[in-house]
């Protein structure tokens, strides 16, 4: 059963990992909710086993128990267990306990000192994880504030105040909300990892797919040396008849070649 319980922690983790990837950022408050329910169910077992056993041994002694003081010694085991647990989670006050019973006493104490632990720290949990989620997605809304706020003591038009945030907004969507530390990865995971985001955007050109095929340490330094950028609708990206110093590869959205007098604009 322990490694059960090892195997969902695991579990967790990786559902936790997968839905960031997926930015599915509710399913990780989702994912903290149940493992903390789970926790808490699994812990009120336990405790609920030990308080029936108490009781039970007591009234098998023919001393006076919880079971005899709630009424159930004449109901099965089952619903004795259903006493316990119900007694664990919803403690009767003021207790119900004989006044000669030190072990169910001392046991109510140490139960409350459980209450408090487990309860404590899943409320932790939960709080941590709304607070790293908030995190993440206020950056965005903090940039965006700074952006308005600097054309506002700039003194910048309403109109172009308007486009320049429909192009934050753009790119804001278009950018992840936090930044990885290269510090934290070794140089092979990294080169996986520029592979694995920028690699299905080099592929389909021939060239580069021969080199995928042929020499992948070599795909693998261009992936690395690509460079996002994020342009405005009808913006331009290069001009005919100019020095070429880089190669262009649509990731979102088409070029328009626009004609002119020397040539075309893209």
């Amino acid at each position: 059963r322990l490694l059960r319980l090892l195997k969902m922690s695991r579990l967790s983790a990786v559902i936790e990992e997968a839905s960031i990837a997926a930015g599915r950022q509710w399913l990780v408050l989702v994912v903290a909710i149940v493992n903390t329910t789970l926790t808490i169910l699994i812990c009120a077992h336990v405790l609920a086993c030990f308080w029936f056993w108490i009781g039970r041994d007591r009234f098998e002694k023919r001393e006076i128990s919880w079971i005899e003081l709630s009424q159930a010694e004449s109901v099965s085991g089952p619903i004795q267990y259903m006493h316990a647990l119900q007694w664990i989670l919803t403690p009767p006050a003021p207790l119900v306990v004989a006044a000669d019973s030190g072990l169910e006493r001392s046991y109510c104490i140490f139960l409350q000192g459980c209450t408090v632990v487990v309860i404590g720290s899943s409320l932790s949990k939960i709080t941590g994880t709304l607070t790293e989620l908030r995190t993440i997605n206020s950056e965005g809304s903090r940039r965006r504030r700074e952006v308005r706020q600097y054309l506002h003591a700039q003194k910048v038009s309403m109109e172009l105040t308007s486009r320049i945030m429909r192009f934050v907004d753009y790119k804001l969507e278009r950018q992840s909300s936090v930044a990885l530390d290269p510090s934290l990865l070794s140089p092979s995971l990294r080169t996986e990892l520029h592979v694995s985001q920028r690699g299905h955007m080099l592929r389909p050109h021939p060239l580069f797919d021969l080199s995928y095929e042929i020499f992948p340490e070599v795909f693998a330094a261009i992936c690395g040396a690509v460079e996002k950028q994020v342009f405005g609708k009808m913006e331009m990206v290069f001009q005919a008849h100019s020095w070429a110093d880089c190669m262009w590869i649509t990731g979102t959205g088409n070029f328009l070649v626009v004609p002119s007098d020397v040539g075309f604009d893209m």
